[in-house]
């Protein structure tokens, strides 16, 4: 079990690494669940019918097809998946423009954000999502922000069409992001940018996953 568990995590890595802790992990353990249980449906099929195209050696499950079936299958599958990802693109309020809550400092800045599945940035040493905003969403704040400077800032490296450079980041206190759907309570960082970067009627844009 252990060592099927630590492979799950291998290969969730191996396929979408980088992401944060908090979305690996997920990953990961639907990843072994959904393996598991396939095990266990194609045993379950093997003990009942005995099928003869059906092999289970050492826990791994061999199905013989031939090659006519095996290429529809996967066709069929991908149509499936575009579907599936279509729609939860869509569930994930992809482009929609919501408003924005960051406490800081016991400060509360509230500016429009737009959900961008684009947007993959993390912080390079806790691997946490970063929101980008628009550094004078902050002009109020900057006093607060330069002195905390010293202590648990952070840089951002990033890469956009314009080119690549590095942000500023802090640990916010509490973030909610407010959509149609609901209000979200997110643990993220935020990057300050300049304002060219951010194009648009939203002050900052945030990563889908946050929304999950």
């Amino acid at each position: 079990m252990f060592v099927s568990f630590v492979t799950a995590c291998l290969v969730t890595a191996a396929a979408f690494c980088p992401m944060n802790r908090k979305l690996f992990i997920k990953t990961a353990a639907a990843f072994f669940l959904f393996s598991f249980g396939y095990c266990g449906a194609m045993i379950a099929v093997w003990i009942l019918f005995s099928p003869d195209n059906l092999i289970i050696r050492n826990s791994s499950v061999y199905i013989a097809v031939s090659p006519t079936i095996l290429i529809l299958t996967t066709i069929i599958c991908y149509i499936i998946m575009r579907v599936i990802l279509r729609i939860t693109q869509r569930g994930r309020l992809s482009d929609e423009i919501c408003s924005l809550k960051i406490n800081y400092n016991g400060k509360e800045v509230i500016c429009s954000g737009k959900v961008d599945t684009g947007n993959t940035l993390q912080e390079p040493f806790s691997g946490d999502s970063v929101i980008v905003v628009r550094s004078g969403v902050f002009e109020d704040v900057k006093s607060e922000i330069s002195t905390s400077e010293k202590n648990g800032f952070r840089v951002v490296p990033y890469t956009s069409v314009g080119g690549q450079g590095i942000m500023k980041a802090f640990k916010a206190e509490q973030i909610i992001i407010n959509t149609s759907k609901g209000d979200y309570k997110a643990e993220a960082y935020i990057a300050l940018c300049k304002e060219e970067l951010i194009t648009g009627d939203a002050d900052a844009l945030i990563p889908s996953e946050l929304i999950i």
